[in-house]
């Protein structure tokens, strides 16, 4: 297929509260599209809209540039599979369980893949005066179980702090009612490993001087946080992380690029799995982006590998439903 017979629509947008950032990410993609002299359209997620306004510009491929729900969590996948086009990323099944952070780190448990301690507060349960029934002790982290980009995430150190934290939460779900994720505290260092397409490039570790922790205002402010690459490991280290990145990826059926979140306790331990992002961050402070350039592939190379590997991945999934 031609650049010429191409037209690629970048969705972006949504009622998440990673709207922004994925504002950021499709911009920094349509720019690639240009670039490679791609027709592009952007189009922006309204609900009971959308999927109207994709059909008119009729595309042959679409760029999901969304993160958080719906972009992240197969309903958008769904859409795309029932209207047979191509996307990049993963597909609905694997979409659905891996933004559900309770309901994967379940599925890495059963292979024996090490994750934190977790205990889920279901959305309209109201957050409790003590943390003493969920089975976990302080420190811990309490964030939303389908969140991103730590967006509503709260690192509590001590049950003094606690009822400030349950406040600032509380105005949290009062905005944005959903399902809360208790979970130990992780002591160590931040880590990341990006899956391209079944294999690893290394690992990054990322800095947050002058903040708590890998927080919003960190990923996205400028000097907000670091990116050491290759992370200061030891080889053991480097290659168990890679290992587990990738043994994450295919236990959650993920496909296309994937970036698997670690802390490392070099205490205790050892490497924890946070989570894995079907979707990562495509701005110029993004992770998998800034591995990518580490390993000679420009933007739009990555870009256009991303579209090919969505294009691969739909045309293997027609042979299989014929």
């Amino acid at each position: 297929m031609s650049n010429q017979a191409e037209h690629v629509v970048v969705l972006y947008g949504g009622p998440s509260a990673e709207t922004e950032v994925s504002k950021m990410s499709a911009q920094a993609v349509e720019k690639a599209f240009i670039e490679m002299g791609t027709s592009c359209t952007m189009l922006e997620y309204k609900s009971g809209e959308w999927i109207a306004e994709l059909k008119a510009l009729n595309p042959t491929f679409v760029f999901i540039a969304m993160h958080g729900t719906p972009g992240e969590d197969g309903s958008v996948q769904a859409v795309l599979d029932e209207l047979n086009l191509p996307y990049n990323g993963s597909g609905m099944e694997a979409s659905v369980v891996a933004m559900n952070k309770s309901l994967s780190k379940k599925v890495l448990e059963r292979v024996q893949l090490p994750v934190a301690q977790e205990y889920l507060l279901k959305k309209g349960a109201g957050l409790p005066s003590t943390v003493t029934h969920t089975g976990l002790d302080f420190p811990l982290v309490v964030k939303p179980n389908n969140g991103g980009s730590s967006v509503g995430t709260e690192i509590v150190m001590s049950a003094n702090a606690w009822p400030a934290a349950k406040e600032r939460l509380t105005k949290f779900l009062e905005a944005a009612p959903q399902d809360m994720l208790f979970e130990e505290f992780i002591d160590g260092r931040e880590l990341t490993v990006p899956v391209f397409f079944d294999k690893t490039l290394g690992v990054l570790e990322i800095t947050t001087e002058g903040y708590e922790f890998y927080d919003y205002t960190s990923k996205y402010s400028e000097g907000g946080s670091q990116h050491i690459y290759p992370a200061s490991i030891a080889t053991e280290v480097k290659e168990e992380a890679e290992r587990i990145a990738l043994e994450t990826h295919k236990a959650l059926g993920c496909s296309g690029i994937t970036r698997v979140d670690f802390k490392y306790d070099e205490e205790g331990r050892g490497l924890v799995v946070l989570e894995l992002n079907t979707l990562p961050g495509m701005t110029d402070k993004s992770l998998v982006p800034d591995v990518a350039k580490h390993n000679s592939i420009s933007f739009a190379d990555l870009v256009k590998m991303m579209m090919k590997d969505g294009q691969c991945t739909h045309q293997l999934k027609s042979l299989t439903n014929h």
